[in-house]
């Protein structure tokens, strides 16, 4: 059953590529890479790990706080006040170990994003080849079935 399936879509297949201009193995691989699911799955993954991964230096670097304030009151007694207040601090970690951690685990987290993106890569690249030339085995098998069917033909009628 599974053998008919596939001749199904392959015959369907080679007749949609003959009503089109032949695509290019090029132009398969340009349609796979915005096309697949999987790999555009494993390449956000991949942007993602590498933004956690510069998250990640966030707990190193200084911390700063700012804060300001405007009062606008009036009384009785002593008529218009105005105040105006500003604060700020600053901090910084000298030595955060569980910090360092961190963005030793987010690079590794990064590498692991990225080499699944080149696995994904790889496994469409290698599902585009295969279905690539079964196509094209298809239309070289239909091209030389047309060409015996031509021969049989010619050789009824002279025969």
């Amino acid at each position: 059953m599974k053998r008919y399936l596939i001749a199904f879509l392959l015959l369907g297949l080679t007749a949609l590529a003959r009503a089109q201009e032949p695509l290019s193995w090029q132009d398969c691989v340009q349609l796979a890479a915005r096309g697949n699911p999987d790999l555009l799955s494993a390449l956000y993954a991949s942007e993602s790990s590498r933004a956690l991964y510069l998250k990640s230096f966030n707990g190193i670097l200084p911390q700063v706080s700012l804060s300001n304030s405007y009062t606008n009151s009036k009384s009785a007694s002593s008529g218009e006040s105005k105040t105006w207040t500003a604060e700020g601090t600053a901090s910084l970690d000298l030595i955060d170990l569980g910090q360092w951690a961190s963005i030793q685990a987010a690079s590794a987290g990064q590498r692991l994003g990225e080499a699944n993106y080149r696995l994904a890569a790889t496994n469409a690249l290698l599902s585009l080849y295969r279905a690539f030339t079964s196509l094209r085995y298809a239309q070289d098998s239909i091209a030389v079935n047309t060409l015996i069917r031509d021969t049989w033909k010619v050789n009824s009628q002279n025969g």
